[in-house]
């Protein structure tokens, strides 16, 4: 391989706010609420030479993406250790399946449980795609595929959606339909305020750079702190658990690391 086919565009560190995160109604205790004084969205390059980016996701907790150049053996794989083209089908195959066992009227098998088949069918794993699966990032690779287009063409798709959400968030006014509005609102006659929305809560460069593919974790598992959860919990009356209690809010500082390592086992492939 020339030494150059697999450069990667450097790009400059950059921080943005998501002015659409309430963080007000987050828990507020100082020297526990370290995300009062972090950015939501951060891109960097990593010491491997790929860029990264961490998102804040409507939970409160980080996201970390690692971009491949088209070159690298890795590009348009899906995390699941297979071509993306075959995780897609699957999934779309999985959405079939949900929407016809909803039409059924959720049956249950004979021990009590969903009758419904979200198996995924054997596939091939090559040795490329098994390195993926044996990356080790926190709580494991959980996505995979392109950077968020953001483009005038994009932009027209888009309101595409805005006539459904309206009459969704008119019958659920507290739904994700509304909830979708409050964020996106903005938008639907700019394509400026698409741009800046875009850039500080979605995946994509700035500048944009769609030649990409990007590998990525989260911070929302099992052991994981997610503020906006919590507080939505609260609000709601419920009660934490002792075991909730003991979350561990993943910082900016421990995801940028995490995309460090990440970074360099996607290195190591090349």
């Amino acid at each position: 391989m020339n030494a150059d086919s697999n450069k990667v565009e450097q790009i400059e560190r950059m921080e943005w706010d998501n002015p659409t995160l309430n963080k007000r109604d987050w828990p507020l205790r100082a020297s526990l609420s370290p995300w009062l004084n972090e950015p939501d969205k951060v891109q960097f390059m990593s010491s491997a030479g790929y860029p990264c980016l961490i998102v804040r996701s409507h939970h409160g907790a980080f996201c970390g993406y690692v971009a491949v150049p088209r070159t690298h053996p890795a590009f348009g794989y899906s995390y699941q250790g297979f071509s993306q083209l075959i995780a897609d089908i699957i999934s779309e195959q999985h959405r079939e399946s949900l929407i016809e066992w909803g039409k059924s009227g959720h049956p249950k098998d004979k021990d009590g449980f969903p009758d419904v088949n979200l198996s995924t069918p054997d596939t091939e794993i090559t040795p490329i795609g098994q390195s993926i699966i044996d990356i080790r990032v926190h709580g494991g690779l959980t996505y995979s595929g392109s950077p968020i287009l953001v483009s005038e063409v994009a932009w027209t798709e888009f309101l595409e959606d805005f006539p459904k959400a309206k009459e969704k968030a008119k019958l659920f006014p507290s739904g994700d339909a509304a909830r979708w509005l409050h964020i996106w609102g903005p938008a639907e006659h700019s394509f400026e305020e698409f741009k800046n929305i875009c850039r500080s809560q979605c995946t994509c460069f700035e500048p944009p750079d769609n030649e990409v593919w990007l590998f990525g974790f989260d911070c929302a598992h099992a052991g994981d702190r997610t503020p906006a959860i919590e507080a939505q919990l609260r609000a709601a009356n419920f009660t934490l658990s002792p075991y909730d209690k003991l979350d561990e809010y993943r910082t900016i500082e421990y995801v940028e690391e995490q995309c460090e390592k990440l970074a360099k086992q996607l290195k190591d492939l090349d």
